[in-house]
């Protein structure tokens, strides 16, 4: 049984990742919320840049490769710095699966995963292959909890 471990350890996980994250939020017109939520985002180590646009009425950051970023750790800090959060644009790279029907990506290193919302059923071609999808997340109630969806927008395979 040990002998598999090497093995396994090379095949990895399915990995999945932030690249982008525009996290737009209810109209505020607080400047040093905005900074402070500039500077509690900034600290992550897995941010590359960040920037709080109170005109467009959002927080827009760059990640850097291999982070473990949660959507949902993103959202409960723009909350705690005053902010009410909406949809979020994304741009994530990962391997996307089917459990019980539905297309989901897996986030790496985290226990979260994401349904994706696709009518025209185009992410099936994509199972099991490694993909970069742009799109909107938002939160639906789905029995009495939230659950994220990200709205396919564009797919496109990546070596």
């Amino acid at each position: 049984m040990l002998f598999l471990l090497p093995l396994l350890l090379c095949l990895g996980p399915l990995h999945a990742e932030y690249l982008h994250i525009g996290q737009s939020f209810k109209t505020h017109d607080c400047a040093s919320c905005a900074e402070s939520l500039r500077k509690k985002l900034a600290r992550d180590p897995g941010v590359e840049s960040v920037n709080v646009d109170l005109r467009k009425n959002v927080a827009a950051f760059d990640l850097k490769p291999g982070n473990k970023i949660r959507l949902r750790r993103i959202r409960d800090l723009v909350e705690q710095s005053g902010f009410e959060p909406e949809s979020a644009q994304v741009v994530v790279l990962g391997t996307a699966s089917v459990e019980r029907g539905i297309v989901t990506l897996g986030i790496a290193g985290t226990d979260d995963s994401i349904r994706l919302r696709d009518p025209e059923a185009r992410m099936r071609e994509f199972i099991t292959r490694k993909v970069e999808i742009k799109g909107v997340v938002e939160r639906v109630m789905s029995r009495g909890a939230r659950i994220d969806i990200l709205d396919v927008r564009e797919a496109r395979l990546v070596k």
